[in-house]
């Protein structure tokens, strides 16, 4: 939620989404081989379905939008995401099996277009009542498979390929060293000041990045 934008800066709109969704990859990878696969009492199979199948939607926009209109998109989709989780407002209501399948489905949609599937579930799922290990577990195979196949739908209908092997080379270590650093600064931390400040980081770089992809739109 705060890198995409920023790297939407710097590289086109496509391989920005998909640095976005592999470098989670292996951390999401690692997480779930420590910690295991824990029941928690969501449709995962639903969602993903609904995730899977309404993906390709997203990456056609990536693929047919004018220059600018993704960047404009994923720095909206920043700001929706702050402003969900910050007022607290509690836009997944329904508990259904068609609830899921439309949750699914967004989260497809945003995957494929600004590589933010997994903030909209993890909006969705902190509303119902998980214990911690069920919602994290849920949380990451959700993002471990629909970050695969965004990443192979954007390489297979895209022009993402080797360009972005350096970036990767850069970004796995980096992520890597920020993942020791924060486990070890984690219980240092007030979560409430912590929560603010990812927020704020978050809206500054949706901001930036939708202003970018607006003034990109109109020069073209």
């Amino acid at each position: 939620m705060i890198a995409i934008p920023l790297l939407s800066l710097v590289m086109p709109p496509a391989q920005a989404v998909a640095l976005g969704v592999l470098l989670p990859i292996p951390l999401n990878l690692f997480i779930l081989a420590e910690t295991g696969i824990r029941r928690s009492g969501v449709r995962l199979e639903l969602l993903l379905a609904a995730g899977l199948t309404a993906l390709p939607v997203g990456v056609y926009i990536v693929k047919l939008a004018r220059p600018g209109a993704v960047e404009v998109l994923i720095g909206s989709v920043t700001l929706v995401l702050v402003w969900m989780i910050g007022s607290g407002r509690e836009i997944f209501k329904g508990r259904s099996a068609l609830s899921d399948v439309w949750i699914g489905a967004l989260c497809g949609v945003a995957s494929g277009s600004t590589g933010m599937g997994g903030p909209l579930l993890g909006i969705a799922l902190l509303r119902r009542s998980l214990d911690k290990s069920g919602y994290r577990s849920a949380l990451l195979l959700f993002l471990l498979v629909l970050n695969v196949w965004t990443f192979l739908m954007l390489a297979f209908m895209t022009s993402v390929h080797w360009s972005l092997v350096q970036p990767l080379a850069v970004g796995i270590p980096a992520l890597a060293i920020g993942l020791e650093i924060g486990r070890r600064g984690f219980q240092r931390v007030e979560m409430r000041g912590l929560r603010r400040l990812v927020l704020a980081l978050a809206a500054a770089g949706g901001s930036i990045g939708l202003l970018h992809g607006v003034l990109g739109f109109l020069r073209h």
